[in-house]
């Protein structure tokens, strides 16, 4: 295997773990929002219930509200694929 091949596969799996990452913070939304609802939904309960820190959830998420529209949107998509 060449050093770019390596470098190539070490990118693959690092986009795998964001989007794993990402998965389980969307998650741990719907689970908070099933709990307290959307009015009560922080970034600091989403990381609590996801079991990381306040500042991964930033590193994925601008701030709660894209955080809340991004699990939405998942959440339509899911929908979706149910449906077709």
């Amino acid at each position: 295997m060449r050093a770019s091949e390596g470098t190539q596969e070490a990118k693959k799996d690092e986009v795998v773990h964001q989007e794993g990452m990402r998965f389980r913070l969307l998650a741990s939304t719907l689970e908070v929002v099933g709990q307290v609802g959307l009015e009560n939904l922080t970034i600091r309960r989403v990381s609590e219930s996801a079991g990381v820190s306040v500042g991964l959830v930033h590193h994925h998420f601008q701030n709660k509200g894209d955080l809340v529209h991004k699990t939405f949107v998942y959440l339509i998509r899911r929908v979706r694929e149910q449906l077709t």
